[in-house]
């Protein structure tokens, strides 16, 4: 075997060699990690593909030099098998078949690439667009977002925003068996608040109305949600009744009533949130107050869905009344600047109707005296509860087992009372009612969230 003979063979044998290493690699590439290897080739294509062509450039120069300038002229080439030159033939048209192939990969990883680049500025664009309203931490608004009327309820802030952005009263007795209800309820509230608040934006007025009766739980947590080294204290406000409240039917009395006529223990609850409300507006106005019994847990998220109403509300009617959220006595959302009136009203009214049907009868506007005080104002039905009962048996009488909505039930009649209820009819693409604006003008809508979703969770 001639000279040139062995280095032909030599050059034949290092092309197959590197043809087949090619080969298996990306074949176990593409199997065993095609993410990986896409990666890799999307990454680093350009200089592949360069290494690449000089590898065939330098082999079809070899191949020129030794076919055209030796093969058909110099005799000692004539010497080598034609079979050799066949094989390295057919081997550099295997390696410009392989590189075709990897081209056309690298072109479909080109646009895949691109595509998702879009995909992911688009998802970026949408998740910027609505972070304000998912975002999990509770803040305060900056400042009031009452507009100014012309009707007699002025907001009372004076150019300064108010104390909290929310306050939440929970009068609360002496359970049979001293269940801990209220310790389920209050951890509801706070353990999604962050802690070592500056300025707490939420209070929670926790007043305990039997006057000198044992309330073990009360007194726990006052000791636990007060004690100066936890972090959450700035939270609370925990107070007691300060002494007999006069019914005006006489204190003697002891008459039962009815489901529509209170007798003297409901007479008494109409006064202890009356009682209640005087002093929390005796500690400063918040912007919005929200009531709720001492046995009616916090859904899940349900700060969030507070924060989500109060906003779309203050959007679709800024002068509104009264928000509907739950049943019964609570999850009933009023402005602070309507304290004062609701709870004269409830003072007045309180041998006619019990507390859960006086608050409706008021920001309905069913009377005479309340629809002068309403002006056209709106009460706001949302379409969902966030108040989940933990008790067997309501202190007003609401029902017992099964018979209390689930979180984020839907609150339509008879759950509620018609005139306060969501109407899906009505409104099959909203989650308040009424769903029309107040002002078209200056309205600007906004995400609806499938609260809906989170339906039974506790």
């Amino acid at each position: 075997m001639t000279i040139l003979q062995s280095k032909f063979k030599f050059l034949h044998l290092i092309i197959v060699f590197i043809c087949t290493l090619l080969g298996v690699t990306f074949f176990f590439s593409f199997i065993t990690a095609p993410s990986e290897m896409t990666n890799k080739i999307t990454t680093h294509s350009p200089q592949f593909i360069s290494d690449y062509k000089r590898l065939m450039l330098d082999t079809q120069s070899v191949l020129k030099e030794i076919g055209h300038e030796k093969a058909f002229f110099n005799s000692s080439i004539k010497q080598i098998p034609k079979k050799h030159y066949i094989s390295l033939i057919r081997s550099l048209d295997e390696l410009r078949n392989d590189f075709s192939i990897v081209e056309d990969s690298l072109k479909f990883c080109d646009e895949d690439k691109i595509f998702l680049k879009n995909e992911n500025e688009a998802l970026v664009e949408l998740l910027n667009e609505h972070k304000e309203k998912l975002e999990t931490k509770i803040t305060p608004p900056q400042e009031t977002i009452i507009p100014q009327t012309n009707h007699q309820q002025q907001p009372k802030f004076e150019g300064h925003s108010p104390p909290h952005w929310l306050a939440i009263g929970i009068p609360t007795v002496p359970r049979p068996d001293h269940q801990d209800y209220l310790m389920k309820v209050l951890h509801s509230i706070v353990d999604s608040l962050p802690s070592n608040p500056p300025h707490p934006h939420v209070k929670i007025y926790v007043r305990q109305m039997a006057v000198g009766a044992h309330h073990p739980i009360f007194d726990h947590a006052k000791d636990k949600f007060t004690h100066p080294d936890y972090p959450k204290r700035a939270y609370f406000d925990f107070s007691v009744e300060g002494g007999v409240s006069s019914d005006p039917l006489g204190n003697h009395m002891r008459d039962k009533g009815t489901a529509n006529l209170p007798g003297y223990k409901v007479r008494k609850q109409t006064r202890d949130i009356a009682s209640l409300l005087n002093h929390i507006i005796s500690d400063g106005l918040p912007q919005y107050f929200m009531f709720a019994e001492d046995d009616m847990r916090l859904c899940p998220h349900g700060l969030l869905a507070a924060r989500y109403v109060m906003e779309k509300s203050e959007m679709f009617h800024p002068d509104w009344l009264a928000v509907r959220a739950s049943y019964g006595m609570n999850g009933i959302f009023l402005h602070g600047h309507d304290l004062q009136e609701f709870r004269s009203y409830l003072i007045e009214h309180q041998g006619r109707r019990p507390p859960d049907h006086l608050v409706v009868e008021w920001f309905a506007g069913e009377t005479d005296q309340s629809k002068r005080y309403k002006k056209g104002r709106e009460n706001i039905g949302f379409k969902f509860n966030i108040l989940y009962h933990e008790g067997r048996v309501s202190t007003l009488g609401h029902g017992a087992g099964g018979g209390f909505p689930e979180c984020y039930e839907q609150l339509i009649e008879p759950t509620v009372f018609e005139v306060e209820a969501f109407k899906p009819d009505l409104c099959p693409n909203e989650d308040i009612w009424p769903c029309t604006p107040s002002n078209p003008s200056d309205f600007h809508p906004s995400p609806v969230i499938d609260w809906g979703q989170f339906r039974g969770t506790r």
